[in-house]
This record gives structure tokens, sequence and C-alpha cells, in this order.
């Protein structure tokens, strides 16, 4: 039984990440880089501030609020923000997100 539903909670999640992946797809298509770009901290100065892992055991919400405080402290650009939070994923978040990097490239791809 308890297998059966984290089956079940799997898939819906599995289904919200692929909606949110097709709407960053989207978005994607539409940017257009400031004429001066921000290059933001190195990846040592982010990790030296201990931010939290994340393989879906903990409230997303909290370690969505510590990364938050984090790269408003770094001035991080929108590309670190994506990038160092997609390096604290581990288990099947990191499968998860590999995946859906995998797809959205491909949406990218075909949509330009």
């Amino acid at each position: 039984m308890i297998s059966f539903l984290n089956r079940m909670q799997a898939a819906e999640l599995g289904n919200v990440c692929n909606q949110v992946l097709e709407e960053i797809a989207q978005r994607a298509t539409n940017i257009h880089p400031p004429v001066e770009v921000h290059q933001g901290p190195t990846q040592n100065a982010f990790l030296k501030q201990r931010p939290p892992s994340f393989s879906g055991t903990i409230d997303p919400l909290d370690a969505d609020l510590k990364m938050e405080k984090i790269f408003k402290f770094l001035e991080c650009t929108n590309s670190q923000k994506v990038n160092y939070s997609a390096y604290m994923f581990e288990s099947l978040v990191e499968i998860w997100w590999k995946s859906g990097h995998y797809h959205l490239s491909l949406l990218i791809k075909v949509s330009l």
C-alpha cells in the first residue's frame, strides 16, 4: 500500500514538474539578455554559505527560502540560481532534474 502511494505521489510530482519545465521552455525562448551582464559569485562563494541539499525529503519551500536568502546575499544571476540549485539536488530529485533538463533542451531546440 505504501509503495503504491509513493508511486502515485511520484507520478503526480512528475506531472507537475513536467508542466513547470514546459513553462520554463516557453519563457526561455522569449528571454533577451541585458546589455550589461552581471557575472555574479563563483560556485566556491556559493558553497561557503552552506546551502541545503535537496533530495525531496525536506519541505521544498523551506529549502527554497534558504536558497533565495543565499542568492540575494551573493547577488546571483538567474543562470547561477538554476545551476547552483541543480548542483544541490540529490537522489531521485537529481535524476528527475537531469531527465527534465534533457527534455527541456529538446523542447528549446524544436521551438528555435
